[in-house]
């Protein structure tokens, strides 16, 4: 896995970004899904600190864990149509037994 000196993946620029292609590319390479940085950010974090709605369904699919978002000052809660978003994947998933 190759990261910066910030412990920065592709992964994680390309969430930052919104990059749906490349992380949809990074993703199917094998690029770990839940990697943290330096200070504890996932590509998660980043697609739903910035809005990302795609990014963040995308890495979701990929088996993101909400779990592993860090709440901070700037994300202080995960956004409601993220919330709508993996309640209706669990609902699906509970359907589908």
């Amino acid at each position: 896995m190759d990261v910066n000196k910030r412990r920065e993946t592709a992964l994680l620029k390309a969430s930052w970004f919104g990059s749906m292609e490349c992380c949809r590319l990074l993703l199917n390479a094998g690029s770990v899904v839940d990697f943290a940085s330096g200070d504890g950010c996932t590509s998660l974090y980043w697609a739903l600190r910035k809005g990302h709605s795609d990014v963040a369904t995308l890495l979701l699919e990929h088996g993101a864990q909400v779990s592993n978002v860090v709440l901070d000052d700037y994300l202080e809660c995960v956004p409601e149509w993220f919330a709508v978003c993996v309640e209706r994947r669990r609902a699906c998933r509970e359907s589908a037994k």
